[in-house]
């Protein structure tokens, strides 16, 4: 089994998530508004060589043996993750890579459930990430350009858009049941006799990161991707050593 391996991989992504979040702040803070950012493609690598290992050990374990022969005496003998944008589309590439697999099966609903045609608009990610890493790798790196937009957030929920033009005060007040003590944000700088811990959940952005084609945040979208497939491989190795 190859679970080692991908969590190897994920300690790897994880440590890549820190280093892209300094390049990012690092880039919204810089003069250029365009950037070329190689990690992104290791980034994404990562994430389908992890479902391509996960896709390997259900072809060992799961699919029975006879098909298992027969695929590896086809003419397209290499296993990949089955993945597309329709369902009958899928359905061809699971019967093409994991022949046999049972419809009923805990590790077809599995992936089956990161399908985007099984999830709404707002949780889909599997096809643009697959293109994304297809581009990054056998064409070129991806484009990303700078949004400037300031935003302020106070816990999970105090959001200050423009706070450059606010002056906020709090008095003793509670954000996430954590008293403010004296705290004024002026055009986005904090001030007052603060209580230390307030601290913590007082997050300023200047801007973020989008694909420049896609108009889509680039953060948010990586990390997104990270997590959706960490819970696709605990979920398989979980019933995998039951």
């Amino acid at each position: 089994m190859r679970d080692k391996h991908c969590f190897a991989l994920i300690n790897e992504l994880n440590e890549t998530e820190k280093a892209l979040q300094a390049i990012f702040e690092k880039s919204i803070n810089s003069n250029e508004s365009e950037f070329l950012i190689p990690k992104i493609k290791n980034f994404l690598e990562n994430c389908r060589s992890i479902l391509e290992y996960v896709t390997q050990d259900i072809f060992e374990t799961v699919i029975p043996e006879k098909k298992r022969n027969e695929k590896k005496l086809s003419k397209r003998p290499n296993v990949y993750f089955p993945y597309a944008a329709k369902k009958t589309d899928f359905d061809i590439s699971v019967n093409r890579n994991l022949p046999g697999l049972d419809r009923v099966s805990k590790e077809y609903r599995m992936i089956l459930n990161l399908q985007d045609f099984k999830r709404s608009d707002s949780q889909k990610f599997l096809t643009l990430m697959c293109r994304l890493t297809n581009a990054n790798k056998h064409d070129m790196l991806s484009h990303t350009r700078k949004i400037s937009d300031e935003k302020m957030q106070l816990g999970q929920s105090i959001y200050i858009g423009n706070p450059s033009n606010f002056n906020i005060s709090f008095i003793n007040s509670e954000i996430d049941g954590v008293n403010t003590g004296s705290l004024n944000i002026n055009q986005g700088h904090v001030s007052g006799e603060v209580n230390p811990d307030i601290l913590e959940l007082i997050h300023f952005e200047k801007g973020h990161l989008v694909f420049s084609d896609l108009d889509k945040r680039v953060d948010s979208f990586l990390f997104y991707c990270k997590n959706e497939i960490i819970k696709f491989v605990e979920g398989f190795y979980s019933i995998s050593k039951n």
